[in-house]
């Protein structure tokens, strides 16, 4: 896996889904919160979620559907 740096993280895969969903964050409220993220990108189900707040899950890495590294 090739390094992420300032100088290359434009021409990643996933960077475009990244700015999609940030832009679409921050046209829904004034922050961004990665979870929200994470949700829009399909990452992240809005049912795990709940269950992760819950505690039905004990860590939210378990659920998010991509690798974290």
């Amino acid at each position: 896996m090739r390094k992420i740096t300032i100088e290359n993280y434009r021409i990643q895969k996933e960077y475009p889904r990244i700015v999609a969903a940030v832009a679409q964050a921050l046209a829904r409220q004034r922050f961004i919160a990665p979870i929200d993220v994470f949700l829009s990108m399909g990452l992240l189900d809005a049912d795990d979620l709940t269950k992760w707040k819950r505690g039905g899950t004990p860590y939210l890495e378990r659920v998010i559907r991509c690798n974290l590294a």
